[in-house]
């Protein structure tokens, strides 16, 4: 039987999305509804003022200017919509964005409905080309072989440099059509392209079994609509089943919608809990725990008489956990009720809201920045574990210029390209002295190393083959990836039992039975 739905708290539909602002070519999106506005008569400047009215005048004064005199017979809603992408990109906010109608369309309904897809979760390249952050298992993308940080550069044979996340509508189709994506992956020279046919995708984000002894295990890939729903239904399935210490994954969890996360976060923390404080330019909000119209605890749960709940929590997260689910993972770390296993989390603490304008289009813009319940900024921060697991992921791969193979460089060579070798060499970890151009002897020196690292002759020259090499050389393998490895953190403990062959969960895993077996 499923528990009764409990009121979602915080329906402002805040969206907090991923680094790069996630969306789910087939799956979730952060969902769109009515978001808060600064109301006339509050704090900072009001909208209805006469100067604010006399900068719109402005506006619809150049407006008409191009539109009716210039040469080039612009159309008047292309200019209107040029305006606004221009009041947007000049706010200099990275998660700022301008939807078109259609892309709005496709925003919404991804949230809402079942559509045609690959199954990826992508991000925008600083080049504005789409970066798949996670692969569905069981999707077309991960059948065919796609990996997470594979960059999408083309669709159906069109590059797509600069379209950022609108380019997510070209993947997007009619289920048993077929796409096809070029993809560079990081560490290999040559583009791959993957020819796909789209599914029928409904997502669903959380998902839990049973481990063996008393340990529960659930792993949430972000927080859409009905995340906190499944997060009730999957407790309380696990607790019937006997679970008496609980894993929750949240690895590659990109966030999604605050509402959601709230509620989830809900049957873990008593009743006036504190879980996150939201500062507004115009205000500051503290929600806490129960404070929804309707508000009960979970029933099922045999919470303790303090409204404790009653069974130790291990969160494991990574570098890919970010937002929403930093904030649930924060809330439960710093009240007590979990101990956090994996790497340092993203660190992203502030707010977009999705507004929708009268031609259908939309705008996000971030309107506010958010701290725990108890004051800890996340922002350009993140969650720092209790327990440090490394080598959870590799990595991550710098941008970089490739290098040419027409040319060949040597020590004295001058320019640009040697700017780039510079750079690419001093990113791998090798001392290749200032990037100046000047193909200097700590230039070569640092070249004859990679050369030798990577099984090439060691001639201090770029021939094709160490272009090459370079070009396509991943962080891991060199010593500038292998210093960002973590050093565990905390008391040494002995290896993960091999329980499900996935050593992070094992690890957690583990620590449940210590903690249950009263042992430390």
């Amino acid at each position: 039987m499923k528990p009764p739905e409990r009121p979602k708290t915080l329906r402002r539909a805040l969206v907090v999305g991923f680094v790069l602002i996630t969306l789910l070519v087939a799956g979730v999106l952060p969902a769109f509804t009515p978001l808060p506005v600064r109301a006339a008569g509050e704090t900072g400047a009001d909208a209805s003022t006469g100067s604010t009215a006399g900068l719109g005048a402005l506006i619809a004064e150049a407006f008409s200017l191009i539109s009716f005199n210039s040469v080039l017979s612009p159309d008047p809603a292309q200019v209107a919509e040029n305006a606004i992408r221009g009041m947007v990109s000049g706010l200099r906010d990275y998660y700022a964005s301008y939807y078109t109608p259609e892309a709005m369309d496709a925003f919404v309904s991804s949230v809402f409905g079942s559509f045609g897809g690959v199954g990826v979760e992508i991000g925008e390249t600083d080049e504005r080309y789409l970066k798949v952050i996670a692969v569905i298992p069981g999707m077309p993308a991960d059948k065919a072989g796609m990996l997470a940080g594979d960059v999408i550069t083309a669709v159906d044979g069109v590059d797509i440099k600069g379209q950022g996340l609108e380019a997510a509508s070209k993947i997007r189709g009619e289920p048993g059509t077929e796409v096809v994506l070029t993809v560079r992956r990081p560490g290999q020279a040559e583009p791959l392209t993957f020819t796909l046919a789209r599914e029928l995708i409904k997502m669903v984000t959380v998902e839990s079994e049973m481990l063996d002894g008393q340990t529960g295990y659930i792993r949430v890939t972000s927080f859409d609509e009905d995340t906190d729903q499944e997060m009730d239904e999957a407790l309380l399935k696990l607790v019937r089943a006997g679970a008496k210490g609980l894993i929750i994954d949240l690895r590659d969890n990109p966030g999604g919608m605050l509402t959601s996360c709230a509620g989830a976060i809900e049957p873990f923390l008593p009743e006036k809990y504190p879980f996150l404080r939201v500062e507004w330019t115009w205000r500051t909000d503290v929600y806490k725990v129960g404070e929804s119209e309707g508000y009960a605890p979970l029933a099922g749960i045999p919470y303790k008489d303090d409204g404790t709940f009653p069974y130790p929590v291990a969160v494991l997260v990574n570098r890919n956990t970010a937002s929403a689910a930093e904030i649930f993972a924060a809330s439960l770390q710093e009240w007590g009720v979990a101990r956090i296993f994996g790497e340092k989390t993203y660190g992203k603490g502030c707010v977009q809201s999705l507004y929708s304008l009268s031609s259908g289009a939309g705008v996000k813009i971030t309107t506010a920045t958010w701290s725990t319940g108890l004051g800890h900024k996340l922002d350009g921060v993140g969650v720092a574990p209790d327990e440090v697991i490394p080598g959870m992921s590799p990595p991550e791969e710098p941008d970089f210029f490739p290098l040419s193979s027409d040319w060949v460089f040597r020590r004295g060579s001058l320019g640009s390209d040697v700017v780039c070798l510079q750079m690419r060499l001093n990113q791998l970890g090798y001392k290749a002295g200032p990037e100046d151009g000047v193909f200097s002897v700590a230039t070569e020196a640092a070249l004859k190393q990679f050369q030798v690292a990577v099984g090439l002759p060691r001639t201090g020259i770029t021939d094709k083959a160490t272009a090459g090499a370079l070009n396509g050389a991943s962080l891991a393998d060199h010593p500038a990836g292998k210093a960002l490895v973590p050093t565990p953190t905390g008391p040494v403990n002995p290896p993960p039992l091999k329980l499900t062959g996935d050593k992070p969960v094992d690890r957690c895993a583990q620590w449940l039975t210590n903690v249950l077996a009263g042992r430390k």
